[in-house]
């Protein structure tokens, strides 16, 4: 079973750039307690180079 977890990027003029590893921390804790576990990561750019969102691609065994 897959799963994603998407972190948007903040910045004060262009909206990208900055990610809160405090919050994705805790998410990662919280997904890694329901046995999820990161097996890839993605990064979307906007321009020159800006991180607009990172997605965490997440698997665990099917259930059943």
């Amino acid at each position: 079973e897959y799963a994603t977890l998407r972190s948007s990027a903040t910045g004060i003029l262009t909206g990208g750039g900055q990610v809160d590893t405090d919050a994705l921390g805790t998410a990662l804790t919280r997904a890694g307690s329901e046995g999820w576990e990161v097996c890839g990561v993605i990064e979307t750019n906007k321009f020159e180079g800006q991180t607009r969102d990172v997605i965490i691609l997440m698997k665990r065994p099917l259930k059943g």
